[in-house]
């Protein structure tokens, strides 16, 4: 009886001792993806970037987690008067969450880091630091090392993530260029083939890829114009891109902001057309040269205008 309540005090401390451990270095439960699953900066996606991912503990028990060294060294350079009691890093292997000082770094390499040109990765064993400079290059270093050269890269990464940023921004602003119609592809307001008109083509292009080719412009303001009754379930909304055919270079020109000649001398394949020119010096020109009545924008086109084209 006196060994077994022994025996049951011995792993009560140590089930005790483990939660005192445990309570004694929260970073190290791994939580922190739930706690921060998003950096605090970037906005990154810290699961993903569980192998290079920060969290640190501060004295007043706030906490914060980034993606990176590089916004670890961020939050660290801001809150100046707040003394950092835990700094953990995720392990480059493991993804398990590690001591910051403790760990064995990497510096540099042919593999592109998380917010920096300049990688620094973190490995809990040693070995496994080796073997990552043997396979893709880089220096071995310690925490202090590693977080000096992220303050020292800051400068350059901060102008690489701005200049990477504002072309993503231009990608999602620019329209995605024209498609090019099937052989098969059928105006849906005359049903005319057009494929074979491509000096005339327009076309509409929906959020998910899906165009709607048209023979000229004077069909392709009918279909916009009364999209529902074309393209049941459709609006205005859902449309990504919209396009017209300039008359002089006979290329895809975007067409909410092409000028309109109407009343001119000039046939499309379904008659008298509303002729779309890419600047207005050009819709001028034409206007000139082809008995034209009117150049008119985008916007100023109504459905009246369209009855009389026949």
């Amino acid at each position: 009886m006196k060994n077994r309540q022994i025996s049951g005090f011995i792993l009560f401390a140590v089930f005790f001792l483990a939660l005192t451990m445990l309570s004694a270095f929260p970073a190290l439960a791994d939580g922190d993806l739930q706690k921060y699953p998003s950096c605090s900066y970037c906005g990154m996606d810290r699961t993903k970037f569980a192998h290079s991912r920060s969290y640190i503990i501060y004295d007043d028990d706030t906490s914060v987690g980034t993606c990176s060294l590089h916004c670890a060294a961020i939050d660290l350079s801001l809150k100046i008067d707040k003394i950092p009691r835990t700094i953990t890093v995720g392990d480059y292997n493991t993804k398990k969450l590690i001591d910051a000082e403790k760990a064995f770094w990497v510096i540099g390499g042919s593999k592109m880091g998380v917010m920096t040109k300049r990688a620094k990765w973190a490995f809990a064993i040693q070995a496994d630091a080796r073997s990552f400079i043997k396979a893709f290059g880089g220096q071995a270093a310690d925490y202090s090392q590693s977080i000096k050269t992220a303050f020292e890269d800051m400068y350059e990464d901060l102008v690489m993530i701005r200049n990477k940023r504002q072309k993503m921004k231009k990608k999602k602003a620019d329209p995605p260029a024209p498609a090019s119609p099937m052989p098969d592809d059928k105006c849906p307001v005359c049903g005319m083939f057009v494929a074979k008109y491509p000096d005339w083509m327009a076309q509409i292009r929906f959020k998910g890829q899906k165009t709607v080719f048209f023979d000229g412009a004077k069909d392709f303001f009918k279909y916009y114009f009364n999209i529902a009754d074309y393209s049941p379930g459709k609006t205005t909304a859902d449309i990504e891109a919209i396009f017209v055919t300039d008359y002089y270079s006979v290329d895809f020109v975007n067409a909410a902001g092409a000028h309109f000649v109407t009343g001119s001398d000039v046939f499309g394949p379904m008659g008298r057309e509303l002729i779309p020119f890419s600047s207005a010096e050009s819709a001028e020109a034409f206007l000139k040269d082809h008995r034209g009545k009117k150049i008119f924008t985008f916007d100023a086109i109504t459905p009246e205008m369209l009855r009389p084209l026949k």
